[in-house]
């Protein structure tokens, strides 16, 4: 008697666990459904909208300097979602913009601003090294004003490599060679990082 009881006991638990498990499984499923979808509705900008934001932040940039250019950009983009999304890219054609407009590294680096994950910053170094006739040389001085360690120093080895991926038509091999040129670790990582 005693053992018919332990056996439904033990029985009726692996029904409670299994119907709480597969309550739990139907909740977490419906719920990453309610979540892919919201993500699937964030708004994006039309390529249309992208050209026309740029081209107004550009004209401004040749009008202003760039650092008011970037805190307008945080304006807007804590109120325009699609503009957010947009942000790091816009923010690598306003650096491009900066360099044509300044035709100097250090003048149009010496506004770097973290916002849109530098991406300000990371165009200023393209611009550079499309220009640069040895860019092993380039890289290697291109960041001494930053500290390694910092996050602004992060960025810019980070940016070296959005450069360099850009230097060498996206060549991710040729690129990672010349990132393992530097011989201080953490410049090596986030160089490759980028």
């Amino acid at each position: 008697m005693i053992r018919k009881k332990i056996v439904i006991l033990i029985l009726t638990l692996l029904i409670v666990f299994i119907s709480l498990f597969l309550f739990l499984n139907y909740n977490s499923e419906s719920t990453n459904k309610d979540q892919k979808l919201e993500v699937k509705q964030a708004e994006e900008l039309s390529e249309k909208e992208f050209e026309k934001i740029k081209e107004d932040y550009i004209s401004l940039l040749n009008k202003e300097n760039p650092k008011i250019v970037l805190n307008r950009l945080l304006e807007h983009t804590s109120t325009n979602s699609a503009l957010l999304r947009s942000c790091h890219s816009l923010a690598h054609y306003l650096g491009h913009a900066a360099y044509e407009k300044y035709q100097n590294f250090a003048e149009a680096s010496k506004y770097q601003d973290e916002i849109c994950n530098s991406g300000y910053l990371h165009g200023v170094i393209e611009s550079h090294f499309a220009l640069s006739t040895n860019i092993s040389d380039t890289i290697q001085t291109v960041c001494d004003k930053y500290n390694v360690k910092s996050f602004t120093g992060w960025q810019c080895y980070h940016g070296v490599g959005h450069g360099l991926m850009f230097f060498n038509n996206n060549d991710l091999p040729k690129s990672i060679t010349i990132c393992e040129t530097y011989k201080n670790g953490l410049a090596k990582s986030s160089c490759v990082n980028g």
